[in-house]
Formats: structure tokens, C-alpha cells, sequence
């Protein structure tokens, strides 16, 4: 039985004159009463009932949707591009540390080089003025 149509019968009666105002009244209130609650649309509170519960799923269904792929967007994309980074972090850090390493050493080594230059001009001065 389609609610819709019985209703439209309902209406062609009324609009026919075979049913008074007050009969298609209660027919038609009859036929809705026949709806099973949920799927009772109704008016006023119960209609809105119905929206809210709908609204309310809605959101939640919605809400765990964008968790899931919040989720799947951290763990695929994210995460392995932070890894990489911090692989690349260490890298760089053990380059650095090597350069400055190699660095000390050709400082140290340049540092002496001038000492030694230095120390010898000193003593030349010194015995030229002897």
C-alpha cells in the first residue's frame, strides 16, 4: 500500500463530494495512523524529532569519517615524510660534524703553520739586532 496514493484517492473522494470535510479528515488521519513510527513523518514535534535524530547520525556518521581519514592521512602521508626528514636530519648532522672535524684539524694545522713562521721572524729580528 502506497501512502501516497491512498491519500490522493482520499483527496478525488473529498474533491467529489463523496466524503464530507470531517469524513476525509479522519479517513486520512486513520490512514496515517497506520504508518509505523519511523516511518511517520507527521508534523510538528514528531516531525522534528525525526530530523534531529537524522541531523544527529549525520553528524556523527560524519564525525568518525573524518577521523578514519584524518587517520589514514597521518599514517601514509605524514608520518613517512617525517621519518625521511628525521633520516635526512641525521645525515646532515654527521656531515656537519665531519666538516667541522676536517675544519678544527686544517685550523689547528694552519694555526701552528703561522706560529712556527711567526716565531722564526721573531728570532730573525732578534738576531739581526744582536
Amino acid at each position: 500500500m502506497n501512502i501516497a496514493s491512498e491519500i490522493e484517492k482520499l483527496q478525488k473522494l473529498h474533491s467529489d463530494g463523496v466524503l464530507s470535510d470531517a469524513e476525509f479528515r479522519i479517513a486520512k488521519s486513520n490512514l496515517l495512523n497506520t504508518l509505523s513510527p519511523e516511518n511517520n513523518v507527521g508534523t510538528g514535534a514528531n516531525f522534528l524529532g525525526k530530523a534531529a535524530y537524522n541531523y544527529v547520525n549525520f553528524t556523527i556518521v560524519s564525525s568518525v569519517v573524518g577521523v578514519i581519514l584524518f587517520v589514514v592521512i597521518f599514517l601514509f602521508f605524514f608520518l613517512p615524510h617525517w621519518n625521511k626528514l628525521e633520516a635526512d636530519n641525521v645525515i646532515f648532522s654527521k656531515k656537519i660534524q665531519h666538516d667541522m672535524e676536517e675544519f678544527d684539524k686544517d685550523f689547528e694545522k694552519r694555526k701552528s703553520e703561522f706560529d712556527n713562521s711567526f716565531k722564526k721572524q721573531d728570532e730573525e729580528m732578534n738576531r739581526l739586532k744582536n
